[in-house]
């Protein structure tokens, strides 16, 4: 079996956090692939410095899916059948892209007879699980993480029967954004839950993300109440009170000892007592790169962190700006979306938030 590249040596700072003096990660080859243990103590691993065995991936089953770039390899097995789970947290990365994943039952490099059971394009970067579904007592499974657009991230992975975090998977909604006027700052959220819901979790945990940060913040959590006759009560209420104007994202997840669902997702926009800029379906981004050179756009879900749009284009000290065109988006019902905008050459980020303000789109966040 081949093995990949001799490991080098790259410096660089980003978000706060420091790679430098980086190699590959021990588990760069699949021969030398870490073990994880059900509901053993996290692993800390980092995409910096990985490298790619193309001869033990399988480009034809996950080339919809993923681009490989820098991967590094796990693998796990249940000694009991049922439901599993792998819990992602303290995600920090350069490009702020995040990590993509697959889940693989098969032997190593046997790519003719993998089964890929879960693929995942990208995830966010806040901590979240990832259900594997029902495993196999004693089945070898393989896991293959890799930086998306060839992100450098560092992050810590359990295997585990109980969900940590945010889902993986959050539905999109497209028509929840609220607008608040300026002379009210408090956030309702109210939700409605069940009898079959109830008597299986214990709480309801509220997030908040603003439109300038890449994860989902904790806020309270309110447990599941009952009448005097023992009876489950159905309908809860949080009020939040917004101390900026801007874009606000809130989830609310219902939680049990061995799941987690988000009930509630909605989006509430603060606004400035002005008239917004109409800009109707075209857009301008002010682009800020130090040099000239090919850009990647990603047009994004800006909760979810899902890719909506992906192309290329160039920036110029010339052209400095990029034009787009939401309308297909605006007519699909998106009024809210996050763009980012990497350039190839330098690396740099520049990432933009729009939302829908009377009848045109309107710049909230600029970074």
């Amino acid at each position: 079996m081949k093995r990949k590249g001799s490991s080098y040596v790259v410096g660089m700072v980003a978000l706060g956090f420091c790679f430098s003096s980086f190699g590959q990660v021990t588990n760069n080859g699949i021969e030398q692939r870490i073990h994880l243990y059900p509901d053993g103590t996290p692993l800390q691993s980092t995409t910096a410095g990985s490298t790619v065995e193309w001869e033990c991936i399988s480009k034809q089953l996950t080339s919809k899916c993923v681009v490989y770039h820098n991967d590094q390899w796990f693998t796990f097995s249940v000694p009991d059948p049922g439901t599993y789970f792998l819990n992602v947290r303290n995600q920090v990365c350069r490009d702020w892209y995040g990590i993509q994943m697959i889940i693989i039952e098969g032997n190593p490099c046997d790519t003719e007879n993998y089964i890929i059971k879960r693929c995942i394009s990208k995830l966010r970067m806040d901590d979240m699980f990832v259900e594997l579904g029902v495993l196999k007592a004693n089945q070898m499974y393989l896991l293959n993480i890799d930086g998306f657009l060839g992100d450098y991230c560092s992050f810590d992975i359990q295997l585990s029967k109980k969900p940590e975090g945010i889902p993986e998977k959050i539905n999109p909604t497209t028509d929840s954004l609220q607008v608040l006027p300026p002379s009210e700052s408090q956030v309702n959220i109210n939700w409605h839950a069940t009898d079959s819901l109830l008597s299986l979790v214990r709480d309801f945990k509220i997030y908040r993300k603003e439109s300038n940060e890449n994860r989902f913040t904790f806020l309270t959590d309110k447990s599941i109440r009952s009448n005097a006759v023992g009876a489950f009560l159905h309908d809860y209420e949080y009020v939040d009170t917004l101390s900026t104007f801007g874009v606000y994202d809130y989830l609310v997840l219902a939680t049990g000892e061995t799941s987690a669902s988000v009930v509630l997702q909605k989006s509430v926009l603060w606004i400035e007592n002005k008239k917004p800029a109409t800009i109707h379906n075209t857009i301008t981004l002010p682009l800020t790169f130090s040099k000239p050179g090919d850009v990647d756009v990603l047009v994004m879900d800006p909760v979810n962190d899902w890719v909506l749009k992906q192309y290329g284009a160039e920036f110029t000290f010339q052209q400095p700006t990029l034009q787009l065109s939401l309308h297909s988006l605006y007519a699909k019902g998106m009024r809210d979306i996050k763009i980012k905008v990497k350039n190839s050459k330098t690396r740099e980020v520049n990432i933009f938030r729009y939302v829908v303000v009377e009848n045109g789109w309107e710049l909230r966040q600029n970074r």
